[in-house]
């Protein structure tokens, strides 16, 4: 997302910041200071009433936050990344359907802000999560490191077309961006992840319903793939509506059928 010239101006001249909070300490027209607080709460600044500021968490420095924004004049969104979180009960029944169990190797591409992540791990599997925003990221990286006796490991890798593993994974459970972010879409995100599982291993995606239908050539090719390992099912209309967005999903459930290579 591109920062306006109006908005850069507030950024360096009307903030006041102390320590994790940060006040605008300019009066702002309704307009701009929309504007405003979309760039505050972008790169990991959180409207507090009582602190009457927009409060960053403790693993993300206000200062070095605002500065890139004005270095870069722009700043990445959960738009830009097509980021939707999965709703909790949705999350929950992605899991119960990959039937993970105690002690399995689990792997979420595309972690967000754990989802889909706290139910694998209330389950009893052994998670690896990918993130690409380093917001969420370092989120992810505290939570483990806050609570030692979870078994999660976060990659040091924020496109996860560039995840490797030496070792494959029983289960996958995933909610890709819906759209082309870095190298690859959400059909190269759910290829890279089936080629990680062991033999007889499990994937559970959420797609957009378009894999259903669409008819060139790469999703029609997707498709069969897909139908010959699993079944693809159509979620509820407004599956997402708590996330922000009507888009309509399905799910992809697949078994691994070829022998795994490192």
């Amino acid at each position: 997302m591109q920062v306006t010239e109006e908005v850069l101006t507030v950024l360096s001249r009307c903030l006041e910041i102390n320590g994790a909070n940060v006040k605008i300490i300019e009066a702002l027209d309704r307009k701009l200071y929309v504007k405003v607080n979309e760039v505050l709460e972008a790169v990991g600044g959180k409207w507090s009433r009582k602190a009457k500021a927009h409060v960053f968490q403790a693993q993300r420095d206000p200062i070095d936050a605002i500065e890139n924004v004005l270095l870069c004049g722009e700043v990445t969104t959960d738009a830009d990344l097509a980021f939707f979180q999965t709703p909790t009960a949705l999350a929950i029944a992605l899991v119960d359907q990959a039937q993970i169990e105690p002690g399995h190797y689990a792997l979420e591409p595309s972690a967000g802000s754990g989802a889909l992540v706290f139910p694998m791990l209330e389950a009893g599997a052994v998670v690896t999560a990918v993130e690409r925003s380093d917001t969420r990221r370092q989120a992810l990286i505290k939570f483990a490191r806050d609570h030692p006796a979870v078994d999660l490991q976060v990659a040091d890798v924020d496109d996860f077309v560039h995840f490797a593993t030496s070792e494959p994974f029983d289960r996958v459970v995933m909610n890709p961006p819906f759209k082309k972010i870095g190298i690859g879409d959400h059909l190269s995100h759910v290829s890279h992840a089936y080629q990680m599982l062991v033999p007889g291993g499990t994937l559970v995606a959420v797609l957009p319903a378009g894999i259903m239908f669409r008819a060139d050539f790469r999703h029609r090719r997707f498709r069969e793939w897909a139908e010959q390992r699993g079944t693809i099912t159509a979620l509820p209309e407004n599956s997402f509506r708590e996330s922000g967005t009507g888009v309509r999903t399905c799910v992809v459930h697949i078994e691994r059928i070829e022998k795994w290579t490192a």
